[in-house]
């Protein structure tokens, strides 16, 4: 249950450290285009476009953002697999992340599959990478 708390938590702070990493060097920017940036595109997009954030890291960030929105705001509907789990996110449990029975034809709910070690080691792993591509982006 643990990944339903961090992965929020984790996000929010890499957030939090854009935003205090942009205002911090706004001097050395130009202050509208970075405010019009941070307040008008989400989290995978500043990574992109502020710190040339590029695949296969820039997935696992999308990744994470799309896992955080199931957390905050679950589907009321089942996801009409037979495993429970979303196809078009179908990708991360092939990876192998997630707590699972391994059947195809049942498993535990959504919510449930995410409460895995693995998936909470990929996720702090994912945002450290992140993180230190932010510290160390050349100005």
């Amino acid at each position: 249950m643990y990944v339903w708390a961090a992965i929020p938590m984790l996000l929010s702070g890499l957030t939090a450290l854009i935003i205090e990493q942009e205002a911090m060097l706004c001097h050395q920017r130009q202050e509208d285009r970075v405010e019009k940036l941070l307040a008008r595109r989400g989290l995978v997009a500043q990574c992109q476009s502020l710190y040339g954030l590029c695949d296969p890291l820039l997935s696992d960030l999308k990744d994470l953002v799309e896992l955080r929105n199931e957390i905050i705001h679950p589907a009321h509907t089942a996801t009409g697999t037979r495993d429970n789990w979303p196809d078009e996110i179908r990708h991360i449990k092939l990876r192998g992340l997630l707590q699972s029975t391994g059947r195809e034809d049942g498993d535990y709910i959504m919510l449930s599959q995410m409460k895995s070690l693995r998936l909470l080691e990929w996720a702090t792993s994912t945002v450290e990478q992140v993180r230190a591509i932010i510290i160390g982006h050349p100005r």
